[in-house]
């Protein structure tokens, strides 16, 4: 995950089932092929890591980077993207002394991504 101008990501695709038709960003997703290009935007989180130990919380109110020594992380199902790149960032800065906890939770065990 250091290489430069491009970046990965882990996505999975809900087939259609019964009454559920799949996300539809999954399902537009599905629809590309390795290699296919995407414009994308981002990232425009409230809470930035800065690196190190250091976090800014930018809403409300834009406030000042702080310290850190704990982290707590919440997740569910795809929302593990985001927590994943936060914890490969603390962890490639292990210097910063930031212990890190996070709960992940899915509906079942083989929806469970990155293993």
């Amino acid at each position: 995950m250091t290489q430069k101008g491009s970046v990965d990501f882990v996505i999975k695709c809900y087939p259609k089932s019964g009454d559920y038709a799949g996300g539809v960003m999954s399902r537009f997703l599905e629809s590309k092929k390795v290699g296919d290009k995407l414009l994308m935007k981002g990232p425009v989180g409230y809470i930035t890591y800065k690196g190190g130990n250091i976090m800014q919380i930018l809403y409300p109110e834009g406030k000042d980077p702080m310290r850190i020594t704990k982290l707590a992380l919440l997740a569910g199902g795809s929302g593990i993207t985001p927590h994943f790149n936060i914890m490969d960032a603390v962890y490639r800065a292990r210097e910063s002394g930031i212990e890190v906890k996070m709960l992940y939770s899915n509906k079942t065990l083989k929806d469970i991504l990155l293993r």
